[in-house]
């Protein structure tokens, strides 16, 4: 049996109070604005652990408009 999920139009409203950010805070923002700095193609993975993050990984990839040809030995 199929139930039907109604969706509310209007925008959802966090409950959260922002405040300040810490030194600390503003410093995590940095480095993953840090990674995001001049990634054309690839991902930024965030880590987080016990609401902390941990760790941000970078990945970069190459795009090639044809492939490259491998010379023969």
């Amino acid at each position: 049996m199929s139930q039907k999920i109604d969706f509310i139009d209007e925008p959802v409203k966090p409950k959260l109070k922002v405040s300040a950010p810490s030194h600390e805070e503003a410093e995590v923002v940095r480095r993953i604005l840090r990674a995001l700095a001049n990634l054309e193609y690839g991902s930024v993975e965030i880590i987080v652990q016990d609401s902390k993050v941990v760790q941000i990984e970078r990945t970069q990839r190459s795009r090639f408009s044809q492939p490259l040809e491998i010379p023969r030995a």
